[in-house]
């Protein structure tokens, strides 16, 4: 019964925190009005998009962690996963599993990271709700891949994303 009582409550007050970038949700984390993903979805600043739907868009990670390193974003304006109601998660997460085909697909990974931080202390960085999918071709731990990121290769990025697309 809590589960169900908090459930409805998340999803009804949603729509609401979503544009208030003054509140907070349990982690204390409140939508940031100017992350960088707005300034891609609203055609500020340059991303390698990958796909683009009402509800989503996708596009490569401006420093990757490896080859193909991709963010799934909701277009609805949520910092992390407690913000975003059901009908969001639904529009956005039918997406991942043709994204994922696809990258596996574009890059001949061997395996793949699907990630996704809520807060802070989670290791989240840009405070709105994002997917990381994360090619993998070796061995190579989460830590080194981390420490070892690099900007993307924009030579590389275009016909890796047009492969994806």
């Amino acid at each position: 019964r809590v589960f169900e009582s908090v459930a409805v409550s998340s999803v009804a007050s949603a729509d609401t925190r979503a544009d208030e970038s003054s509140s907070s949700n349990a982690f204390g984390v409140g939508y940031d009005p100017n992350n960088p993903f707005l300034r891609i979805m609203s055609g500020h600043a340059k991303a390698h998009m990958l796909l683009e739907t009402e509800h989503a868009v996708a596009f490569l990670d401006t420093n990757p962690m490896t080859r193909g390193h991709c963010l799934l974003i909701p277009k609805a304006h949520v910092a992390t996963v407690l913000d975003l109601d059901a009908a969001g998660a639904a529009a956005v997460l039918r997406e991942l599993p043709r994204l994922a085909r696809a990258l596996a697909a574009a890059t001949g990974c061997v395996g793949m990271h699907v990630m996704q931080n809520n807060g802070a202390l989670a290791m989240q960085t840009v405070f709105h709700l994002h997917f990381h999918l994360i090619p993998r071709y070796g061995g190579e731990t989460l830590s080194k891949l981390s420490a070892e990121r690099r900007p993307l290769d924009a030579s590389d990025a275009e016909d890796l994303a047009a492969k994806v697309r």
